[in-house]
């Protein structure tokens, strides 16, 4: 039996692997391990499709079909409206801190199903909602108000996976977060997210990356983001989403902003603010952001939390022009907007002691 079916998936599958394929081409080999992680994604999607019992195929439902993972929409007899998320290597952290953030009522995906074998797969029931854009933040009070709501949800979730189990009558009973002088997890952390990857060997690469690229457009990144990057490794370390953006925030019928896409970053919970805020609210607004985030979250007002404000604007710099190279553009002309975020980050990262 054909279980991709004649409902489109098979087309799905072979127009994002070569998606993938072309964006490797395109940059010079750089990630040249997502052709192969796309491909084992593709064949496990197939394979579960039969295996969950998985209806009609509802679509693709992500906007960037050119990286290596799938998110697949099915409609169910008995689950309804679910959502298949597969990967093409091991990604258990995800999973893992959903199911964690629900059982402490921070408004998550619902995780159905999943599994580690050959590669991460879950199996989400299919939120009913709108997804922000940035047409709805163009006012600044739009853009403050969903902030601080997000930050909000983020200083609960930031506390669930170092909480204590509770003892009545214990006064120790109470959500801590451990401080030292580097990132290390307590041990209720690691119980809570074994998978959850440390902060530091990610977004470092992830810089180095940026920074050449910058370079290689004729850019010169700040001369202390070195010295800054060490920031990623110091300071008390939680369970982070790591990845919010206003692709992976939806705001359900009932109003509820619920997250999505956790890449379950153990680190200092500042960088959830930092990289919303760079991303979202870009060179000209971080600071309202940012304010609107510590408002919620007032443990995030912290130098620290600026210094890696100033690494994210830096890193959503290089992001530009690296997607640049991706497009086969290899010599484009001076970006002003580039330079605004590069400016930006220079601010932040002067501000260090």
């Amino acid at each position: 039996m054909d279980v991709t079916g004649p409902d489109g998936l098979d087309a799905a599958l072979r127009n994002q692997i070569a998606q993938v394929d072309r964006r490797v081409a395109l940059s010079g080999g750089v990630d040249a391990h997502d052709r192969d992680h796309i491909r084992i994604a593709a064949a496990l999607a197939a394979s579960l499709r039969g295996a969950l019992g998985l209806g009609r195929f509802g679509g693709v439902l992500t906007g960037n079909t050119a990286r290596p993972q799938l998110v697949l929409g099915f409609s169910c007899a008995e689950r309804g409206e679910v959502v298949l998320k597969v990967y093409g290597k091991r990604r258990a952290g995800e999973a893992q801190a959903l199911r964690l953030w629900a059982r402490h009522g921070v408004p998550a995906a619902p995780v159905l199903d999943g599994g580690d074998d050959p590669a991460t797969w879950l199996l989400m029931s299919r939120i009913d909602g709108t997804v922000p854009g940035p047409a709805d933040l163009a006012a600044d009070a739009a853009l403050t108000a969903l902030t601080r709501d997000l930050a909000a949800t983020m200083a609960t979730a930031h506390t669930a996976a170092t909480a204590r189990p509770p003892h009545i009558g214990d006064a120790a009973s109470t959500p801590h977060i451990v401080k030292t002088d580097r990132a290390a997890p307590s041990a209720h952390t690691v119980a809570a997210v074994p998978d959850g990857r440390p902060l530091a060997p990610t977004l470092t690469g992830y810089l180095r990356a940026a920074v050449a690229a910058l370079t290689a457009h004729g850019y010169r990144p700040h001369d202390r983001w070195r010295d800054a990057a060490r920031l990623y490794a110091a300071g008390p370390a939680t369970l982070l989403h790591g990845d919010l953006g206003l692709g992976n925030v939806i705001r359900d019928r009932d109003g509820v902003l619920r997250l999505l896409d956790a890449s379950a970053y153990i680190g200092h919970p500042g960088f959830d603010a930092a990289r919303w805020c760079a991303r979202v609210a870009g060179p000209d607004r971080v600071e309202t952001a940012l304010a609107a985030w510590c408002e919620a979250e007032p443990s995030a007002d912290t130098p620290h939390t600026r210094v890696l404000l100033g690494l994210e604007l830096l890193l959503q710099a290089g992001v530009r022009e690296a997607v640049k190279r991706q497009e086969g553009r290899h010599h484009p002309p001076p970006d002003p907007v580039t330079r605004a975020y590069l400016a930006r980050a220079a601010h932040y990262l002067s501000e260090r002691q």
